[in-house]
């Protein structure tokens, strides 16, 4: 009976695989020119900054994406940076085929990990019907189908947060946690905010109580897998650098010189995100701040002089424009200004949270949860039908996190899936927005 019983269900997993597929092919050959407005979508501005770190470390052995930048060795994690390293000799030395090769291979990694999510909730649930629908929601989810063949860390950190999740709800035993931790380690060095998972695992490691077995059992087990990958990335800052650092150094010049890295002190200390005044700035438009911004005569001048600046002789700015296309050659070292507009952002940062105490240390924060969830729109040159599809897709995202909220609330009660698992789910979602409001906090 079990066969008979087995075989419409492999036929509903295969044929979810296939569509799969091929929606992401479907995007990679004809959706992704019009969603990004270019043919050339896979390689972005920030892909640049991995590319540099690991074409250094391979041409002239250092490992930083600036070689007269001393921080330029801390500018990015290594996860990422070195699996374009493993494509480019695949290609055999053409860094063009490699990443076309990456981005392929991004795609079928996510197709792999549509069936690692069927696997994950028949492991949580042993039920064949929520498993085959979670995995048509995971193959048909439209901003993993839109990040899949881009070369930024989103696609791979999530195939290897998916791939860790795969192992730890499998038997419990060394080589499962282990393979767990090793993935987790995978996903940080890939993408830093993927850390939020490892406090998530460890709940659901000790369950409902934490005693000698456990330990032994679950948490040294993943805790090896973990630090023996990840424990790599501080050793080598400590013993090549002389330095404790256990994620990144963004100052390294060039997009984060001194001028650009001031303005987003300052923006979000005023508001929760950079747009749309960014690309107010960029296009030589009107920008558009909060009220709390013009506190006096003196701050509205001090704001829109510096704003001036910002645009005619900021480094940092200079980047993001040439990079846009809207400049020919970035400012000239010889030529810039950026210590007058980090000092003007520093002075209007001082005065706001001298002004609006309530705004800075409270409001702002607040408001920053309502960023991921309630974000209906994007910014930038994009066509109309553009950005009312990324609208209504937003919007989906919305409906969907509020929906697995009130379902893990619900499991609670009615033990649907593992309790253990929501936890682990719910402590992710809450670690990562509320990250948000702390993100703010230190960067303030």
């Amino acid at each position: 009976m079990g066969s008979i019983h087995q075989k419409p269900t492999s036929k509903w997993l295969t044929l979810i695989l296939f569509g799969g597929l091929i929606l992401r092919l479907l995007f990679i050959f004809l959706g992704g020119k019009f969603y990004f407005g270019t043919e050339n979508f896979q390689v972005q501005g920030d892909t640049y900054g991995w590319i540099d770190s690991i074409m250094n470390l391979i041409k002239h052995g250092t490992y930083t994406s600036d070689l007269t930048v001393e921080n330029a060795a801390f500018f990015r994690p290594p996860g990422f940076a070195f699996i374009i390293g493993l494509f480019y000799f695949l290609a055999g030395g053409n860094l063009d085929l490699g990443i076309q090769l990456l981005s392929y291979s991004q795609i079928l990694l996510d197709t792999l990990a549509i069936w690692m999510v069927y696997k994950i909730t028949i492991n949580i649930s042993k039920s064949e019907t929520s498993a085959l629908f979670t995995s048509a929601l995971y193959a048909t989810y439209p901003f993993i189908i839109v990040w899949t063949p881009v070369l930024y860390a989103e696609a791979l950190s999530v195939f290897f947060l998916i791939s860790a999740l795969f192992f730890l709800t499998k038997k419990a035993n060394n080589k499962n946690l282990i393979l767990s931790g090793l993935f987790v380690a995978m996903a940080v060095l890939t993408r830093l905010q993927c850390i939020f998972i490892f406090p998530a695992i460890f709940l659901y490691l000790i369950s409902s109580t934490i005693n000698l077995d456990t330990i032994k059992t679950k948490i040294i087990p993943f805790l090896i897998g973990f630090t023996m990958l990840y424990g790599l990335w501080p050793i080598r800052n400590f013993m090549f650098h002389d330095r404790i650092i256990l994620s990144q150094d963004l100052r390294v010049g060039k997009h984060w010189s001194p001028d650009y890295m001031a303005f987003m002190d300052y923006i979000f200390a005023v508001k929760t995100d950079h747009q749309p005044q960014y690309q107010q700035i960029i296009e030589n438009k009107i920008v558009e701040w909060p009220t709390t911004s013009y506190g006096s005569t003196a701050d509205s001048i001090l704001l829109i002089n510096t704003i001036e600046k910002f645009r005619v002789c900021g480094t940092g700015l200079s980047y993001f424009k040439y990079h846009a296309g809207l400049l020919a050659t970035p400012i000239k070292k010889s030529e810039n200004c950026d210590e007058e507009i980090e000092k003007n952002f520093k002075q209007l940062k001082e005065t706001y949270v001298r002004k609006f105490p309530l705004d800075y240390y409270l409001w702002v924060p607040l408001s920053t949860l309502k960023k991921p969830l309630f974000k209906f729109s994007l910014y930038g040159d994009k066509s109309g039908a553009v950005k009312l599809a990324a609208s209504a897709l937003f919007i989906y995202r919305t409906l969907l996190v509020l929906l697995g909220i009130i379902l893990i609330w619900m499991n609670y009660r009615k033990k649907w899936f593992n309790p253990q698992f929501g936890t682990l789910a719910i402590c992710y979602f809450l670690l990562w927005y509320f990250s948000f409001a702390l993100l703010i906090e230190i960067l303030k």
